[in-house]
């Protein structure tokens, strides 16, 4: 199970129109996972041991998504941006919990809003959005339409990754910085199932989340323990390991995490 104890969580929100199709739990709990984990492995390799953000789940450790039934069908949430589907249309429709505009306490959480139905075009402006909160405040929203993981799958990871760095708080003016996390490499899907190849934090970046509360260091288990392997002796492998080590924490290192979900190039056209 993923554990986190923080005071501040990404929250995710399914909004969904009244033509919509449910969302994909199990994917979309899969893919916050990687991008979590991912996060981590950048984080330690600039310095800050097992740094990320933390996931609101159930009990079970399962990815909780709140679902927002929105008063009308996809056409009427078809806008020419993700911001202006964000401001005109969802946000008067979302309730005060996760309205930040309202809620000014809820500022300090992060607000992933999946918006169902409402078609994507992945190489616009239209697909997703990020923004965070200053004054004080150390949250942010993102919006991305799960279109995009209907018809351009091997982008939405990236898509998601890349909103939700601009909802914590990283800078979009860096976009001409090629290994950015919010440069065009990652924005447009472009890299391998192995993360640490394209998509790479910059040292500045990491500085900026250690800075943000919502930032700390937190211990993420495998969902199952590792099975004993066979032929060995129990009471060797014990005297043979390190004092204090724990078996279920994963260790990450820079290059060697691999994604659950495989990423392929996206073709164009």
């Amino acid at each position: 199970i993923l554990t986190a104890d923080a005071a501040f969580d990404v929250k995710v929100i399914y909004f969904k129109p009244t033509d919509a199709g449910n969302i994909d739990i199990n994917r979309h709990d899969k893919l916050l996972k990687d991008i979590q984990k991912y996060y981590q492995s950048e984080m330690t390799r600039h310095g800050y041991k097992d740094y990320t953000f933390p996931l609101e789940l159930d009990k079970s450790g399962a990815l909780e998504i709140h679902v927002v039934n929105g008063k009308h069908n996809t056409k009427h949430y078809d806008r020419n941006s993700a911001s202006e589907i964000y401001r005109n249309v969802v946000k008067p429709e979302l309730p005060f919990e996760f309205n930040n505009d309202r809620n000014i306490s809820s500022r300090d959480n992060v607000h992933l809003i999946v918006v169902g139905g409402v078609d994507a075009n992945v190489w616009g402006a239209k697909v997703g959005m990020g923004h965070t909160w200053h004054a004080g405040k150390s949250g942010g929203n993102a919006l991305v339409l799960v279109d995009a993981l209907v018809h351009h799958p091997n982008h939405y990871l990236g898509l998601v990754a890349h909103e939700l760095g601009h909802a914590f708080g990283l800078d979009p003016g860096h976009n001409n910085v090629r290994e950015s996390l919010n440069g065009r490499v990652v924005a447009f899907g472009k890299t391998t199932k192995d993360w640490g190849n394209k998509m790479r934090l910059l040292k500045f970046e990491a500085d900026v989340l250690k800075s943000r509360p919502i930032f700390r260091n937190i211990t993420l288990q495998d969902e199952k323990p590792e099975e004993p392997q066979p032929n060995k002796n129990p009471d060797l492998e014990e005297d043979n390991k390190e004092e204090g080590e724990n078996p279920q924490a994963i260790h990450v290192k820079p290059n060697q995490l691999k994604l659950t979900i495989t990423w392929a190039k996206l073709k164009r056209g």
